[in-house]
């Protein structure tokens, strides 16, 4: 497991930038004709969606008076 230790705004930045690509593949995921294109976008999409999961989940556990600690895990490895 790694851990990224961020402030409370490095952290809502990063939820920002989580939210935006995920917007933005989605997008790309719709318009994208080759199969296995669409396949590598999809689990680009959900290794963002579980990355982005921790941090909330942390964001949300550090506002109950928990130290103000970002850990996320690697994202999960998915097969072809």
């Amino acid at each position: 497991m790694n851990a990224i230790y961020l402030s409370d705004d490095q952290r809502q930045v990063l939820i920002d930038l989580l939210e935006r690509e995920l917007l933005s593949l989605q997008k790309e995921i719709m318009h994208t004709d080759t199969r296995d294109y669409r396949r590598f976008l999809k689990e680009r999409e959900r290794s963002l969606a579980d990355v982005l999961q921790h941090v909330r989940a942390q964001t949300q556990t550090a506002g109950a008076g928990q130290p103000s600690v970002e850990t996320i895990a690697p994202p999960l490895e998915y097969q072809l």
